[in-house]
């Protein structure tokens, strides 16, 4: 048993959020951080109004009442005093600093049979690979199972964290970071159905696009909803009809539009979808001299190797993808498309195909 467990509930310390400061707890770990997180809280904010009260009494006892007022001398010292704010502190300081330690090591070392996850930050999005092969850009989970996420950076400095489950941990280039949590259901969503959705952030200033490294989590029922979910995220279905529909799901699914908005705006930082597709067949200056043809070849060379032919005015950022049964494929087929999509009512169908992949069309 973690020894934070040991501690009985305090209406005053937490386990429950009094004044909802905190997201809903949706993780096992959740009991011991939140005590922890109120227990900082509250021994802070003690000493903060303990402190600033006596500061304001003493200057208005004290005060010097007139300019011709003798300038008063105090005691030095008192020994009991000095002892007493130094030991008190020092005592809550420490357990603060143990009860840290504790649960640094528990959320460090993963259950035995956890499920692993790779996760991998690149600059701006997030890659989940399972243990079945499957990668996709969103995290699925279950209730009652432990998840086990090893992590890697490719590129900076990024940090895993998802307030929910009350998870963060940094990632730093060159070396690997562990981190677990169960998911719960908490008692705001028991009657809510599956799968509970929260979200994913990068809590370390990564470069331009850090406020956009997002991704979702979900938790569903059980392990059969859990791998249904991972099908589904690996199945593409192609409609002979509209087979840019295919392409549009990967362009969500591996995280393009963290970087490279769908029809270009004032806050796309890299090259828009729309921008590649009005200037397909045409040449454009890459970074360092030279130029290079829009068509096929290019595109799958851009995905599949980002840093060999890097645009003019834009930095050699993008990170190397791989993908299934080559699927770039189907990427490259909504490229070609997507110029069409912008007129008349194949704006509509456009409209509606991002709607169903909750993708906001900017």
């Amino acid at each position: 048993m973690n020894l934070l467990q040991m501690i009985p509930t305090s209406p005053i310390l937490g386990f429950y959020d009094p004044f909802e400061q905190l997201p809903p707890a949706a993780s096992t770990v959740a009991h011991e951080m939140d005590y922890i997180y109120y227990y900082t809280f509250w021994v802070s904010m003690f000493f903060l109004v303990l402190i600033t009260l006596i500061m304001v009494w003493f200057a208005i006892k004290y005060r010097r009442k007139a300019p011709t007022d003798p300038m008063g001398v105090g005691p030095t010292h008192h020994t009991g005093l000095e002892v007493t704010w130094s030991v008190i502190p020092f005592f809550l300081v420490a357990y603060m600093f143990w009860i840290g330690v504790v649960q640094y090591e528990v959320m460090a070392t993963p259950p035995g049979d956890a499920y692993r996850v790779d996760v991998t930050a690149k600059q701006w999005s997030w890659d989940f690979t399972y243990m079945n092969g499957i990668t996709g850009n969103e995290l699925h989970t279950y209730v009652g199972q432990p998840f086990s996420l090893r992590m890697d950076s490719l590129d900076v400095l990024h940090a895993f964290y998802c307030p929910s489950v009350r998870v963060k941990r940094d990632i730093v280039p060159g070396r690997t970071e562990w981190v677990w949590f169960e998911p719960i259901v908490p008692p705001v969503n028991e009657n809510e159905p599956f799968p509970h959705e929260y979200y994913i952030f990068c809590a370390e200033y990564c470069g331009k696009d850090h406020s956009r490294m997002r991704a979702p989590l979900f938790v569903h029922a059980n392990e059969e909803e859990f791998l249904k979910a991972l099908d589904k995220m690996d199945t593409i279905q192609i409609d002979p009809n509209a087979p840019w529909k295919a392409g549009l799901k990967m362009v969500k699914r591996k995280g393009c539009l963290s970087c490279h908005s769908l029809v270009g705006n004032e806050l796309a930082s890299y090259p828009s979808w729309l921008e590649l597709s009005q200037n397909w067949g045409k040449e454009r200056d890459l970074k360092g001299g030279g130029k290079v043809r829009i068509d096929k070849n290019y595109v799958r060379d851009s995905i599949l190797n980002p840093q060999r032919q890097i645009a003019a005015g834009y930095a050699p950022v993008m990170p190397r993808s791989t993908f299934k049964d080559k699927r770039e494929e189907l990427i490259i087929t909504f490229l070609e498309k997507l110029k069409d999509l912008q007129e008349g009512a194949d704006r509509q169908t456009l409209q509606d195909a991002c709607d169903a992949e909750g993708i906001e069309l900017k």
